[in-house]
């Protein structure tokens, strides 16, 4: 395992096998809405994610980082995902409240509410007088439709 730096002062993991040729290019941090990932900039072209060129993805398909670390490209820590499965693993939004995920406030119930989103639906999951119990409904559902993508936090 080795280490690139990054133009931000951070730095990103990759395998000693990919070292070489990723340290090729000037790569940064790019915060998205859940991860840091390492990123470069095309002059003309798309921006090239550090995890898609690992696993020789340049269009197509989804990778998810397993430890949920963006900045961790190691192989291992690197898997092919769906859409559905990227966001089951995601973390919380920075906009979240109840510090559960798939968990918010319903002012007009005046309970806590628990929804899942699977392939662009939104299930209800129900109304609950603790976060925790409405956070362990979605960890439920997660679990189901998600499978091992599935994630709590």
């Amino acid at each position: 395992m080795r280490t690139i730096p990054l133009v931000n002062g951070s730095g990103a993991l990759v395998d000693d096998a990919d070292f070489d040729w990723l340290s090729q290019w000037q790569w940064r941090a790019h915060k998205l809405k859940t991860i840091t990932v390492a990123v470069r900039y095309q002059t003309n072209g798309p921006i090239v994610y550090m995890h898609r060129a690992v696993l020789a993805m340049l269009s197509g398909g989804r990778v998810c980082h397993l430890d949920g670390d963006g900045l961790n490209n190691q192989r291992a820590n690197l898997r092919l995902a769906t859409q559905s499965e990227v966001k089951g693993h995601a973390g919380l939004y920075k906009n979240n409240t109840s510090g559960f995920k798939g968990v918010w406030w319903n002012k007009r119930q005046q309970k806590w509410q628990a929804g899942i989103r699977v392939h662009r639906k939104l299930y209800h999951l129900g109304f609950f007088e603790r976060a925790e119990d409405a956070a362990a409904a979605y960890w439920n559902a997660a679990q189901r439709y998600f499978g091992e993508f599935a994630r709590a936090a």
